[in-house]
């Protein structure tokens, strides 16, 4: 939720700057909470104290100031330690002037500060050069003064300040807090659209969530961009700004619900299988690949089957641009350091589709890009990626190139040093590499994987970072077999059954399944049960895997049956049977995903939680997830 010292902050502010008693209504409209809450906030900040900072008239309430500067003066004293150092400062009143709903005063802005009048027109002039990096403009009249420039800086730069860390101890609270609001906001939104039956990928939920962040904040929005959407969007747009508002305690105005409503009919495609899809777009794609392929000697198209997550995209991204919207870059410059290929790619296709369509795309969706064609050229590569490494040694004589060469070597080709940093205050990204080996404290992306090491990198810490290597190899794996099993199964390949089956007839259900999605012929059967008949399927537990010999799938999928009662499946019996069909370039998801699930399966306490959520898809489908990647 907002924090309620923002909230009471806020409400002083008012009053302060109130000439006569403010009523409780008008106060509640100013800080978009209700008038019960404004007298709660009245009664906590008079509440201890032997005079009433607030005091209630037949008016309204008013602000006593002599008790107020006595209390300011006292709160001064006690966190002198505390203030803002320069740069703290200059961020907090870059934040005020960009959130002002009008011009600002000077003296008032020193006084809330607690700085003289020199220091912040000192500050003014830093803040004037910040401004010009962003196109923005201070204007000034007399001793009032404002921000001048376009919405899109303007939000780009308070962006900036509100989600970016700095150094001081207070500014690190601010952060701190900042990014503890910013992830329950955001787990808020992701819950309310899967409810909806919307899933947005990570990085755009982040600029959905990053937007109504600022909005809570206080910045004035005037959104510009429009998309047409239909009824349905609407309703799930105002679901999501009612959560917001409701946790927040804060209405949001309509303007954010026609904007998420604009977003999300931008953003969603919940056709995966290409319904809605324009072939003419499809067709564009196809060429751009084909020219893509020819350029780099690589053979990402097969099939327009293998272009339809691309070609969606490429569609809402059209869409987005058509209405004015712009998202922000998902990854910094170390993707592209990181990912140089992949990033090659992703520019020379984007101009082959500028050049074909006749519009300009701008460097976010150019990232966004890089993931499916990055995703194609993995599947291509069909090889085990090295684990990375970051290591951290200040360089010291030969200490930083003498660990490298202790850690190369005892890896024995697990990982490899990527990236060596022998600076002593280091800046490290945000996924710097799979795994942090450093010698010094790092303020990293807490889920990379970090292993503390001495300078001279000893035996027992190259093993503790072999340890690393291999757990993180492990959780690429899991992710490998979860990224396949959403890849290839969906609502339409799941059923359950409380009927008694044999083995043949729970076969023939998974197989009548992948015949509707066109997966598979009526040969598949035959050759399912020619494959049992040399083995069971059944491994050990309480499933089973059936699937052909002969990768010659149409497609590739999986088709899930659960079954309350067991399934007599040779020596066994079975409640849970995944069938797999692989068609002939996915060879490597055969063999990558039937050993790791089969291994995974194995835990009984996993299968008995997978059989006891098998009644409904989704149910199944969360349970599968929290027992492969938890």
């Amino acid at each position: 939720m907002v924090a309620k010292a923002d909230r009471l902050e806020r409400l002083l502010r008012e009053l302060h700057a109130a000439s006569r008693p403010v009523s409780a209504r008008a106060l509640a409209a100013m800080l978009q909470v209700t008038d019960r809450s404004i007298r709660s906030y009245v009664k906590e900040l008079n509440e201890g104290q032997d005079d009433d900072l607030i005091r209630s008239t037949p008016s309204g309430y008013q602000l006593d100031r002599r008790v107020y500067r006595i209390r300011r003066e006292h709160a001064a004293g006690r966190t002198t330690h505390r203030s803002l150092d320069q740069r703290g400062r200059l961020n907090e009143l870059a934040r005020i002037l960009l959130t002002a709903s009008e011009e600002c005063e000077v003296f008032e802005l020193a006084d809330r500060l607690c700085v003289s009048p020199s220091t912040l027109e000192a500050d003014l002039g830093r803040v004037r050069l910040l401004l010009r990096d962003h196109e923005l403009t201070l204007r000034r009249h007399g001793s009032y003064i404002r921000i001048d420039g376009p919405e899109q800086r303007r939000r780009r730069l308070i962006r900036q300040i509100l989600l970016s860390p700095v150094d001081d101890e207070l500014e690190s609270d601010r952060h701190r807090t900042h990014l503890a609001r910013r992830r329950e906001l955001t787990r808020g939104v992701r819950s309310v659209l899967a409810d909806n039956g919307v899933v947005l990928n990570e990085y755009v939920l982040l600029n959905l969530c990053t937007h109504l962040y600022i909005a809570l904040e206080g910045y004035p929005i005037d959104y510009s961009g429009r998309a047409a959407y239909d009824a349905d969007v609407l309703t799930i747009a105002r679901a999501v700004t009612d959560w917001v508002s409701r946790w927040s305690e804060r209405s949001l105005p309509d303007s954010e619900t026609d904007f998420v409503a604009s977003f999300l009919a931008v953003s969603t495609h919940r056709n995966a299988d290409g319904e809605g899809l324009d072939p003419a777009v499809l067709d564009v794609v196809r060429d751009c690949v084909l020219r893509l392929d020819d350029h780099f000697l690589l053979r990402l198209y097969d099939g327009d089957e293998s272009l339809v997550g691309l070609a969606i995209h490429v569609q809402d991204m059209l869409a987005r641009l058509r209405a004015g919207q712009r998202i922000d870059r998902p990854f910094g410059a170390d993707f592209q350091l990181g990912h140089p290929l992949v990033h090659e790619l992703s520019v020379y296709f984007s101009h082959a589709v500028e050049t074909a369509l006749d519009v300009e795309i701008p460097c976010a969706e150019t990232d966004f890009l890089a993931l499916h064609l990055g995703s194609r050229l993995q599947q291509l590569m069909d090889a085990e990626q090295q684990v990375t490494i970051t290591l951290v040694v200040p360089r010291f004589g030969s200490v930083a190139d003498d660990a490298v060469r202790r850690l190369n070597e005892g890896l024995h080709g697990l990982a490899v040093v990527e990236r060596l940093v022998t600076e002593i205050d280091p800046e490290v990204s945000r996924r710097p590499s799979d795994v942090v080996v450093t010698a010094v404290d790092l303020d990293v992306d807490p889920s990379v994987p970090v292993v503390r090491i001495s300078p001279l990198c000893t035996r027992s810490e190259v093993d503790a970072v072999r340890q690393a290597v291999l757990e993180e190899r492990q959780r690429a794996q899991r992710h490998q077999v979860w990224s396949a099993l959403v890849a290839f199964t969906d609502e339409r390949l799941f059923v359950h059954t409380e009927t008694r089956l044999n083995r043949d007839e729970a076969l023939r259900t998974c197989h009548s399944l992948l015949v509707r999605q066109a997966a598979v012929d009526d040969q598949h059967l035959a050759d399912v049960l020619d494959r049992e008949r040399r083995a069971s399927t059944a491994f050990g537990g309480r499933f089973a895997m059936p699937h052909s010999l002969y990768m010659d799938a149409a497609r590739t999928a999986l088709a899930v049956l659960t079954c309350t009662r067991p399934i007599p499946w040779g020596s066994h019996e079975v409640n849970l049977v995944i069938m797999m069909a692989v068609s002939p370039r996915d060879r490597a998801v055969f063999r990558d995903v039937l050993d790791e699930l089969v291994r995974i399966l194995s835990d009984p306490v996993g299968v008995d939680a997978l059989i006891g959520a098998g009644t409904s898809y989704s149910r199944l489908m969360e349970a599968l997830r929290e027992l492969v990647i938890g």
